[in-house]
């Protein structure tokens, strides 16, 4: 259920500030890195929110379990949430340079094939010749839809 409800927000992420953007009424910039600061406040608060109805629901009960915070993860955080920072940044500009239809297609790709290679190389998680073909037609069609839709324009 969660899985659902994060790939609805995922896929309405840019909907508020694009609206205002693409708004012709002469109220609102059309510069899409005006809408970078609320945007990430708002992920900000959300993320509070939800930090803090899990430590209510979870860590307060069971304090056993979570004594306190890893020291040796809090560096990594830190580091994916400014990598996170600089992508969605980056994501505002492709989606003035091109469009929301576009963008989000071809930025949303790149991801998932990070995470077959790193599960590939690193992990070891595939084995055999079969495994081999799939993901190697995968990044084939991948790479012919990314193509496709980038010449689409």
């Amino acid at each position: 259920m969660l899985s659902v409800i994060s790939g609805l927000l995922y896929g309405v992420n840019f909907n508020p500030a694009e609206k205002l953007r693409l708004d012709r009424s002469g109220k609102h910039s059309d510069d899409a890195l005006d809408y970078v600061f609320s945007h990430f406040s708002g992920v900000f608060l959300a993320t509070g929110i939800a930090f803090t109805l899990h430590y209510f629901h979870v860590v307060r009960k069971s304090t056993d379990r979570y004594q306190d915070i890893r020291q040796e993860t809090v560096f990594p955080a830190v580091i994916s949430g400014v990598m996170w920072g600089i992508a969605q940044t980056s994501w505002f500009v492709a989606n003035r340079a091109l469009s929301m239809s576009i963008s989000f297609p071809i930025i949303s790709t790149l991801p998932s094939v990070v995470a077959v290679l790193i599960g590939y190389f690193y992990f070891q998680e595939m084995r055999g010749q079969k495994n081999l073909r799939l993901l190697l037609s995968s990044g084939v069609m991948r790479l012919v839809s990314v193509v496709c839709i980038a010449n689409s324009r």
